[in-house]
């Protein structure tokens, strides 16, 4: 009698266990593996906090310029001046990953941040950025960043990791009022597809591609107040990549991306074309940038044109679409100080 009464208890609780882990994750796992994940989210947001150093060089500020497709209009980008305010979001080209070439994933990415197998597929998922109206970031600074992982989120099938970033001007070791620039940074990691499932040729309509919401259309955007065009090129993603020290494989490797991770071509960095955006949020000269949140709504490709607009809402903030082949791959909003 008290065998069975125990019994029922202990099936009981492993109910409410599995119920509770249903309800924190989107969906039911096995013990196992939910223990093994809930592990590695534990380690992910106890983690200390990261604190670097960069220089923001006269080199790589200006080499940004020069590839930007929004900088290709006019004279030759002469070299930055010291002392010259760095554009929003040119900070992205700093704080470059150092990993050792042995410890870079299958994929080619920096681990630090990554989830483990096998949630392997790994795609800049969005985030946001916010500039204080009193301190700036300059070329020629030193400059320190401060990294925690406040939030790890486990849903449908997949694992968001999101990175805090705080930069200041100078070298310091802790957190201070005397910020330049915050960012939220956000990652998606979706398992490996099965080759024995995704072995047809890959078509322009990709339903294997990495996507995020539900296939969004782009509306007529002719009327946009604000717009810019332009087609990414190979040259132009190993040169991003080159210099935010990238190595991940969906923006230069063809073979792979078109083999693992079952897109029709290399990927253009969700990076660069965040930053596309934010220089196009940028061309008022009576309005500075105080945020830009952004979200990737699905991959866009290589040598197909993006066509990015932005149009005003009625609580005057500036929402931002780029589009490729009627469809939106990113979607953004600007608040101005």
């Amino acid at each position: 009698m008290g065998s069975t009464i125990q019994r029922c208890l202990t099936s009981q609780v492993l109910r409410q266990t599995q119920r509770q882990q249903q309800r924190r994750y989107g969906r039911s796992y096995s013990n196992a593996s939910a223990s093994a994940v809930d592990h590695w989210i534990q380690s992910m947001v106890t983690r200390p906090k990261k604190v670097s150093h960069d220089t923001i060089d006269v080199e790589r500020a200006s080499q940004l310029k020069r590839i930007l497709p929004t900088r290709q209009k006019g004279d030759y980008v002469q070299d930055a001046h010291i002392g010259e305010i760095l554009p929003p979001s040119h900070h992205l080209v700093f704080f470059r990953p150092k990993p050792m070439l042995r410890d870079l994933g299958s994929d080619g990415s920096s681990t630090e941040y990554n989830a483990p197998n096998p949630y392997t597929r790994r795609m800049w998922a969005g985030g946001k950025m916010m500039w204080s109206n009193k301190t700036s970031l300059r070329i020629g600074d030193e400059m320190t960043q401060i990294v925690t992982v406040p939030k790890v989120e486990l849903k449908k099938d997949m694992i968001f990791v999101h990175q805090q970033l705080s930069i200041y001007p100078g070298i310091i070791s802790d957190a201070n009022e005397a910020w330049a620039v915050k960012e939220i940074r956000t990652h998606v990691f979706r398992k490996q597809e099965d080759p024995l499932k995704t072995s047809a040729p890959i078509q322009e309509k990709n339903t294997n591609a990495i996507t995020y919401d539900d296939e969004i259309n782009a509306s007529d955007t002719d009327q946009a107040p604000v717009s810019f065009q332009y087609t990414p090129n190979t040259p132009s993603l190993f040169l991003y990549s080159a210099l935010t020290h990238n190595p991940h494989k969906v923006h230069y490797d063809h073979p792979w991306t078109i083999n693992k991770e079952r897109h029709p071509a290399p990927l253009v960095h969700g990076p660069l074309n965040a930053t596309l955006l934010v220089e196009l949020a940028s061309g008022f000269d009576d309005r500075l940038l105080k945020s830009f949140s952004y979200r990737a709504t699905g991959p866009m490709i290589v040598d197909k044109e993006i066509k990015m607009t932005g149009k005003w809402n009625d609580r005057g903030l500036l929402e931002l679409d780029a589009a490729q082949g009627g469809k939106i791959g990113m979607k953004a909003t600007a608040e101005y100080h």
